[in-house]
């Protein structure tokens, strides 16, 4: 969370040093606890904010899937959620818009929508034409407001 506030606020070097951080820690906790699907999911993101992309895909669809083989309904909403965040920080538009698309349409995760439409770490994905349609949890202007 803490190299995501420096990303928002423009540190890069700040947030580079709380992503190492976090990578320094979930690997420690990855070896100690390898059936925790929280973990890779995490240390996928901080892979994702350390630039290194196969390593944050690998470890977001290894918790994703972990999640899944649990049927815990809501770890999969939250590893979904890191998955799709992961393809988001690397670049892949498309495929985070897809996942996105899935949560906003299944009840997997029970902050999805705000999570798309008010949190600025998904800003960038929310004129993509496959989320442009979907009106669901959208924030709707005041009346008599413009649109």
């Amino acid at each position: 969370m803490e190299a995501d506030v420096w990303t928002l606020m423009g540190d890069r070097q700040r947030a580079q040093v709380g992503y190492e951080s976090a990578r320094a820690i979930l690997e420690r906790e990855a070896a100690a606890r390898p059936e925790d699907p929280r973990i890779p999911s995490a240390l996928g993101l901080a892979y994702a904010g350390l630039g290194r992309r196969a390593d944050a895909v690998r470890e977001g669809e290894r918790g994703r899937r972990m999640s899944l083989e649990s049927k815990h309904a809501a770890r999969v909403g939250f590893a979904t959620v890191a998955l799709a965040r992961i393809h988001l920080m690397t670049g892949d538009r498309e495929t985070a818009a897809r996942l996105v698309e899935t949560l906003l349409t299944s009840p997997t995760h029970p902050d999805a929508v705000p999570l798309v439409w008010l949190d600025p770490r998904w800003s960038s994905l929310r004129d993509h034409p496959r989320l442009r349609s979907l009106t669901i949890g959208r924030p709707q202007p005041a009346e008599g407001s413009p649109p």
